[in-house]
């Protein structure tokens, strides 16, 4: 079907061959005006932002600023051969990086300079911390002899059948190497048929945590399975509660447990609870539906509800990474990235899925060297490759920049390009397939 507004008019020879000739433009423009949506649509550009005189405005998308000193530089001003550290985050993937620095009018020029980048999730991206133990609470056994792990360290029952005195369940006790032994330090034996600190008990089907001789409850069973395995708790009958001091603070789940409540799904990081804005920022960073927990109103209550988690938003302490090259196992505490040495160790502190990481993330990076835009007098720039990165898992984006000289910079600026290919075409219409069939959150 084609538009022709003659068929019922009459043109003389010379207004029908003018028109016809309209005509042609017509739909040549609209092919054209169509592919090019369509291209913008499939090979989208993402823009950010930083302005450095208006470092705190809601319109900086680029995240976490710092310099040597882990502060925004003030007025933009970075000192010669001092490193800019900054972060992007995105949904999808990207060929190229454009990457612009636009200078103060009273800056010195940059004589030289470089920006260089790594992807993976940013929290997977801090230094390394000390080789994780055992979690507390936790029960072990080897070479006859029984362990249980508190304050970090690792204590030994001096009798064996202290344990059966006490009521631990036998096969409560995991079986580990001598060596798994040493990765806790070594605590004091239990000598007397005392509970030791971090000792669980099960009176009906409530929780309990006995710390400095008082009794802390569980808010649900959900939140004591959610850190340990239910037969580390010695069963009791109602009338054991009498025996110690109660406690007023109730305990909640596991740091960085996925919970739904009403139609919010929440990541819970120390007393507090993030609402993920999307189902597509739940599944960019690597959650998984299966691991969502449904809490009531009285569990939901015991946090304090927090800025949204975005796509731009920290993994919070208690995530464990795994990196699907060696399937060595991370934790995530207050800033660094801890080694689970042992599969021993990782089903100590993992109750659900870990989030999946490409090792190769911490070693592959890409650079450019800034050069001065000819059409701006204060304005520096650089193209990055990052094609050979699409396939790292992870969302987030770090770069780096340094100058040879003292500069004032106004912003900085990220353009992320797609190149216009068939294999990127035939990867995003994969991934737009994909978000539309995993965009849901399952209903129990």
């Amino acid at each position: 079907m084609t538009l022709d507004l003659t068929a019922h008019i009459k043109l003389d020879k010379k207004n029908l061959r003018l028109y016809r000739i309209l005509q042609v433009i017509f739909y040549l423009s609209a092919i054209s005006l169509a592919t090019y949506f369509a291209i913008r649509i499939l090979f989208p550009t993402s823009y950010f932002i930083f302005d450095f005189n208006k470092p705190f405005a809601k319109s900086n998308n680029i995240y976490d600023m710092h310099d040597n000193t882990k502060l925004v530089p003030g007025k933009g001003i970075l000192p010669a051969n001092a490193t800019l550290n900054f972060n992007a985050s995105l949904f999808d993937f990207f060929s190229k990086a454009l990457v612009t620095f636009s200078l103060d009018k009273k800056s010195a020029p940059l004589q030289s300079g470089s920006v260089l980048v790594k992807k993976s999730f940013r929290a997977f991206l801090y230094p390394d911390g000390a080789i994780m133990g055992f979690k507390d609470g936790t029960l072990l056994k080897s070479e006859g002899n029984y362990y249980i792990v508190f304050n970090g360290k690792m204590h030994k029952f001096a009798k064996p059948n202290l344990v059966t005195e006490l009521g631990y369940a036998p096969e409560a006790f995991r079986e580990v190497t001598p060596i798994e032994i040493n990765y806790n330090k070594k605590g004091d034996s239990i000598t007397k048929a005392q509970y030791p600190n971090k000792t669980f008990f099960r009176v009906n089907d409530e929780y309990y945590l006995l710390q400095s001789e008082h009794l802390q409850k569980f808010i649900s069973a959900n939140a004591f399975l959610s850190q340990y395995d239910s037969n580390q708790a010695i069963v009791k009958d109602t009338s054991f509660l009498s025996t110690f001091k109660p406690s007023n603070n109730l305990i909640g789940f596991a740091d960085g447990s996925i919970l739904s409540y009403g139609d919010t799904i929440y990541i819970t990081n120390g007393k507090n609870i993030l609402p993920v804005d999307s189902p597509e920022t739940f599944l960019s960073k690597g959650y998984a539906w299966e691991d969502v927990i449904p809490v009531s109103p009285e569990e939901i209550a015991l946090y304090v509800k927090e800025k949204n988690f975005t796509i731009a938003s920290l993994h919070s302490n208690g995530t464990i990474f795994k990196t699907s090259e060696s399937g060595n196992h991370y934790l995530i505490q207050d800033g660094k990235k801890r080694l689970l040495p042992s599969t021993n160790v990782v089903a100590s502190w993992l109750k659900k899925n870990p989030i999946m990481v490409s090792r190769d993330s911490l070693s592959l990076t890409n650079s450019c060297l800034l050069k001065k835009d000819a059409l701006s007098a204060n304005s520096y720039s650089c193209e990055i490759p990052i094609a050979n990165m699409q396939n790292l898992l992870g969302s987030d984006y770090e770069f780096f920049a340094k100058s040879s000289s003292a500069i004032q910079i106004d912003t900085v600026n990220i353009e992320f390009k797609k190149d216009v290919t068939r294999d990127n075409l035939l990867l995003t219409l994969s991934r737009i397939f994909n978000r539309v069939k995993n965009n849901y959150v399952p209903t129990n």
